[in-house]
């Protein structure tokens, strides 16, 4: 595995690159749709895992079957 595959991101980070609210973040992570790692009272999602998140969840040409 490769270096940038084994970075360990904040929920903040998280949030911020797919340009939403930390506290969805935490959501997913309470209902056990985004890995993460718990940390004392924080949590690390390994780039891996969001990687593997996003690739479940994208959906080509959804959007031009809905017009």
């Amino acid at each position: 595995m490769n270096d940038q595959q084994d970075e360990l991101l904040t929920i903040e980070e998280v949030a911020a690159i797919l340009k939403i609210k930390p506290r969805t973040i935490r959501e997913y992570i309470a209902q056990e749709k985004l890995p993460a790692v718990e940390l004392e009272k924080s949590y690390r999602i390994y780039r891996k895992d969001l990687d593997a998140f996003l690739a479940q969840r994208y959906k080509r040409g959804q959007a031009e079957k809905k017009e």
